[in-house]
């Protein structure tokens, strides 16, 4: 799949998708992750992916903290997320 083909098929999947920036702003989701969070694309653009992870998550804070500063492959993270104030 080319890559703006992979883009397409990402933008439309029903899942929220979600790319970060290595420092954590979000520079790229679909519309599925915006319905989920009842927010705009532009509320969300280059905001902390960490600031919408729910506070009783905070192993999940510190699994994303941990790969990043090893500097290790981010995939999946199953997370409880909050909408922006």
């Amino acid at each position: 799949m080319r890559g703006r083909t992979f883009q397409k098929v990402c933008e439309r999947i029903p899942d929220a998708l979600v790319v970060a920036h290595p420092q954590g702003q979000l520079v790229w989701f679909n519309d599925a992750f915006c319905q989920l969070l009842g927010v705009d694309h532009d509320v969300l653009r280059w905001k902390p992916f960490l600031d919408f992870v729910h506070p009783d998550r905070e192993r999940t804070k510190d699994a994303y903290l941990s790969l990043f500063a090893r500097k290790l492959p981010m995939r999946a993270f199953p997370i409880r997320l909050i909408p922006p104030e």
